[in-house]
């Protein structure tokens, strides 16, 4: 479980081979106010590896999806097959809500003995 706010920063990572969720919660800086509302809101994961094709995960492709939007919560999970047919080690990410950069880093790939 990770706490995310606005344009912020979060490095990833991911086990090929690996089915695993990545819990986040969008809210206000102040923790102690309730966290922010997302239902109806469209929410994506893109993965842009250099020189290679984007990979975007959302509720109609599997891999990122509001799993609670009234309590903000954001599920990245793309399966471990989805997972094993990556060729790259490290790529740049960035999750958007309703098409807004919501939060970016990125992602390490590691087999699953690493």
């Amino acid at each position: 479980e990770m706490a995310v706010m606005e344009s912020g920063n979060v490095d990833l990572t991911l086990r090929r081979g690996e089915t695993r969720d990545y819990v986040f919660y969008f809210g206000p800086r102040d923790m102690t106010l309730p966290r922010f509302d997302l239902t109806g809101k469209a929410i994506e994961m893109r993965i842009t590896p250099k020189g290679g094709s984007e990979i975007v995960y959302s509720a109609v492709n599997p891999g990122c999806y509001l799993s609670n939007a009234a309590a903000g919560e954001i599920t990245i999970n793309p399966s471990g097959a989805m997972k094993a047919a990556y060729t790259f080690q490290n790529a740049p990410y960035y999750v958007t809500l309703d098409g807004k950069r919501l939060f970016h880093g990125s992602i390490t790939v590691q087999s699953l003995n690493e």
